[in-house]
């Protein structure tokens, strides 16, 4: 049987890196899921680009060396081995479609910064998920475009899926807030039509029965729902925040608040909408008792976070 050719060899490396990239996302317990993706995700993109330009080259193994002045080409000094091009010069060599690049730079930017970061706040995991489903979708394609190698029913588990967004109260870091701000901008400016490919993919999750009536599991108005009691620390859990500290927490996050007109209708939108407040009595057991809202973190600053505008967005993502 003869050899396969040598940007075969490599394009399978690829899938190889790949499918640990979403075997290692997939393992709801490990706690650095997110960043061990990215660096698998990246060095999956890096081989198949790689892979590409030698397959355009006769199989030329040695043309993606960084070659010297003559025909020597510039060695590691701990292997002694050819060094290969960079993924930004591989990038350049293959002008993939704009949302490939853009969706490949964000990740390895991303790659570059997460490990760095501590613990990641669920709105930039999410973040993470959106726009590493887009790449998995982008790799698959053109993996059969320029290999005709298949790699079918790839997907990441959506973030809420292992619990992920709920019940946090904390608020991420300045940096994780920049970021956050910088991947909405990415996906927002992205090409609406790049030949199927994509920057970014919006996941979500409903978890239904199939046996009929209504299923839907969270906070509903569905009056056929089942119902469920919840204590008082779940419901606080799920909706820690009170109006001063959504205030607060706008002083703090947002550059261009003010208490005005504009953020009271804000609010009131996030009072009808169930995922992002619900009013609870003070004392539950009794009608006359006062009513207060309280707010879901995540959910909330969702909706605030499309008006107003972070402090510091011009760090940007690092290319180093």
């Amino acid at each position: 049987m003869p050899r396969p050719p040598k940007s075969l060899v490599m394009a399978r490396s690829a899938k190889a890196a790949m499918l640990a990239a979403v075997e290692i996302y997939n393992k709801t317990a490990f706690e650095y899921r997110e960043e061990a993706f990215c660096v698998l995700i990246i060095n999956a993109w890096e081989v198949l680009l790689k892979a590409r330009i030698v397959s355009q080259n006769r199989n030329r193994l040695q043309i993606i060396y960084i070659r010297e002045k003559g025909n020597q080409y510039k060695r590691s000094k701990y292997t002694n081995s050819p060094l290969i091009i960079t993924l930004d010069r591989a990038l350049n060599q293959i002008n993939p479609p704009a949302n490939v690049r853009n969706n490949i730079e964000t990740l390895y930017g991303l790659r570059n910064e997460i490990t760095h970061l501590g613990p990641l706040h669920p709105e930039l995991k999410q973040k993470i998920l959106e726009f590493g489903t887009a790449s998995v979708e982008n790799f698959i394609s053109l993996l059969k475009q320029w290999f005709g190698e298949p790699m079918d029913g790839l997907y990441l588990l959506p973030v809420g899926f292992v619990g992920g967004m709920v019940a946090v109260s904390t608020n991420p870091s300045q940096r994780q807030r920049q970021l956050l701000h910088e991947l909405q901008r990415i996906a927002a400016a992205s090409e609406s039509d790049d030949d199927g490919y994509a920057v970014a993919l919006s996941v979500k999750i409903e978890i239904a029965r199939t046996t009929g009536g209504g299923g839907t599991i969270g906070v509903t108005s569905d009056a056929n729902a089942p119902s469920v009691n919840i204590t008082d620390d779940e419901f606080l859990s799920m909706y820690p925040l009170n109006f001063k500290d959504v205030v607060a927490t706008c002083k703090e996050r947002y550059r261009n608040f003010k208490q005005n007109s504009e953020f009271y209708d804000l609010l009131k939108q996030a009072k009808s909408d169930p995922s992002c407040a619900m009013e609870r009595r003070l004392h539950p057991e009794s009608t006359k008792s006062p009513s207060q809202f309280f707010y879901n973190e995540d959910a909330t600053f969702v909706l605030l976070d499309r008006h107003y505008e972070s402090p510091g967005l011009g760090a940007g993502l690092s290319s180093s």
